[in-house]
């Protein structure tokens, strides 16, 4: 019984922490679609947050520049791609491997900013 309220009690320090925010940044690595992670975890960032997703395909992160450019919380994402060169060691001689492909994937990075909206009343 020790096991399970220990369990129970770490799952609920971790959903308080979760729920206090502030939090300095945000890194989705996921075959799930980042846009939902993303959006369900960016009330939780603080300003100046830094969001970076990563993915191997372009599409996926392409579209979600897309998607955080349509709004104004999100502060110049850009997409940019990893490279990777694979090397083969043999005794006496190392050389990159010429037939591998050299991406390692897409990266998108943007800011989350504090938008505040104001509203002037004019008086007649």
């Amino acid at each position: 019984m020790s096991k399970r309220k220990a369990a129970s009690d770490a799952l609920a320090a971790t959903r308080d922490e979760l729920f206090a925010g502030e939090f300095a940044g945000l890194l989705i690595a996921s075959q799930y679609d980042p846009a939902s992670i993303l959006t369900r975890l960016s009330p939780y960032l603080a300003g100046s947050a830094s969001i970076v997703v990563y993915s191997q395909h372009l599409q996926i992160v392409a579209d979600l520049q897309i998607q955080m450019r349509a709004e104004s919380q999100y502060l110049a994402p850009s997409v940019t791609e990893s490279w990777l060169r694979r090397y083969q060691v043999l005794p006496g001689r190392t050389h990159p491997t010429m037939v591998t492909s050299g991406s390692g994937g897409f990266l998108l990075h943007a800011t989350k900013m504090l938008v505040f909206f104001s509203v002037a009343v004019s008086s007649c």
